[in-house]
């Protein structure tokens, strides 16, 4: 499998769920239609067969929230042990992060990635809709603890929103000995529930 480069394609995202807890501000997930989550059995077999036939060799589980599937510790753990890939990795939001890493670890997750728009409470709020930071720090925390190396940081930089605490990411990554990634405010089309004034706005 090639990309539109002819480079051979190695990494692939794979949703578990479309399920969330958050109402964040940029997300368009409103917009897509829910569908039937695939059995564990059918994510297992999947993630054998992109190994085996495509030569896929990296995965990273995403959603919606990952950690929101109820069955999440079972399909890494089934995927680890398949033996056929060299990381495997996961987007979060976090929330679920302190409760659930040791047995995330343990289960063979490499990495973590974890979505991070603020690092001061009214503005998480503003964007994610809950009041949860504390809790996700805490996670980031416990994270680094367990073992998991490296952990990236995914920052959404909006103007006016949450620009001024770029400094303060930079600063807390270097602490923590975290990866930022800075991450691009994109458009989505409106036939898919688009956040075009949003976008024009942040």
């Amino acid at each position: 499998m090639k990309d539109n480069f002819n480079r051979k394609i190695k990494h692939i995202r794979f949703s578990v769920t479309s399920k969330c807890q958050y109402s964040c501000l940029y997300c368009d997930s409103e917009g897509y239609s829910k569908t039937n989550e695939l059995s564990v059995e059918e994510i297992t077999k999947l993630c054998k067969l992109l190994a085996e036939i495509l030569d896929v060799t990296r995965i990273k589980f995403t959603g919606g929230e990952p950690l929101c599937r109820k069955e999440i510790i079972e399909i890494i753990k089934n995927v680890s042990d398949l033996r056929v890939y060299k990381d495997i990795s996961m987007t979060t939001n976090g929330l679920y992060l302190f409760e659930k890493a040791e047995e995330l670890y343990k289960a063979g997750l490499n990495r973590i990635n974890v979505s991070l728009a603020s690092l001061t409470r009214k503005t998480y709020k503003k964007v994610y809709g809950m009041d949860t930071l504390e809790t996700v720090l805490k996670g980031l925390k416990k994270a680094k603890e367990i073992g998991f190396n490296p952990i990236k940081l995914n920052f959404v930089l909006m103007r006016t929103l949450n620009e001024n605490e770029l400094e303060d990411f930079i600063n807390y990554c270097a602490r923590n000995k975290f990866i930022l990634q800075l991450i691009e405010l994109h458009k989505v089309s409106k036939t898919i529930g688009g956040n075009g004034d949003f976008y024009k706005k942040y």
